[in-house]
């Protein structure tokens, strides 16, 4: 879903988190340390963008590097999240 909206990846994980443990799990503390609601929300960030911004891109600068873009973004944020999830807690930051 945070590809139709960016915004909607953190509202589809509450509605997940509810879904599975209950109306408590409103506070993603409940269920997700501190560094994993980070790395989720960096993914989020770095990753596809939007619908919107996939079609601009199609239009503006073909397909072909429309799909190169995606696909790049994708294999950053992964990257990207992978590194701070290693990295954060050998800092102590976000305990």
């Amino acid at each position: 879903m945070g590809v139709l909206r960016k915004e909607l990846a953190l509202e589809l994980l509450v509605v997940l988190a509810i879904a599975q443990y209950g109306p408590t799990a409103q506070n993603l503390l409940m269920f997700m340390t501190p560094i994993q609601i980070f790395v989720f929300a960096l993914v989020v960030t770095i990753y596809i963008p939007c619908v919107a911004a996939i079609a601009v891109l199609g239009r503006e600068l073909g397909w072909k590097t429309a799909l190169f873009i995606m696909i790049f973004t994708i294999i950053l944020a992964l990257l990207v999240g992978a590194l701070v999830y290693r990295v954060i807690p050998s800092t102590g930051l976000l305990r």
